[in-house]
């Protein structure tokens, strides 16, 4: 029943133990259940209130410490939880403006520093705001409109 009506289920590995845990997101309630490596356990709140009314909701490891991290869209703000192994501690805005209008938001490691960056897709243009470890830093296009399928 982990996640029955919830608005986004996704994996990542919360407390660092190198396995993906079960992560769901209901109305700004972050649920975990971590992996046994035969199975999910039991399943608990990380963190309430984080999210509310967000269009995006996903999970990287921003500040690189080997645990995901819950993250959040809203309007152009990207609002992160850092993911203490036991919980998701208070959220703090990363960054504001970046992908207003965008029709994709997304996190990963575009620079291979171990930190997870925010990246938007905005008709056919990437854009990129690399995180530092404690926000990100200023948006800048890596990829225009030139591909084509």
């Amino acid at each position: 029943g982990h996640g029955v009506g919830s608005q986004m289920q996704m994996v990542g590995d919360v407390n660092g133990d190198g396995k993906a845990d079960a992560i769901v997101y209901f109305n700004g309630e972050w649920w975990v259940s971590l992996s046994n490596g035969n199975g999910f356990n039991a399943y608990q709140k990380w963190v309430e209130g984080h999210g509310v009314g967000s269009q995006t909701q996903m999970v990287g490891d921003v500040n690189g410490d080997g645990k995901a991290d819950a993250i959040i869209y809203y309007n152009g703000e990207w609002w992160v939880s850092l993911s203490n192994g036991n919980g998701f501690g208070a959220y703090k805005k990363w960054v504001e403006g970046h992908g207003v209008g965008s029709q994709m938001q997304m996190v990963g490691d575009v620079n291979g520093d171990g930190k997870a960056d925010a990246i938007i897709y905005y008709n056919g243009e990437w854009w990129i705001a690399l995180s530092n470890g404690n926000g990100f830093n200023a948006y800048t296009k890596w990829k225009g409109d030139d591909i084509r399928l």
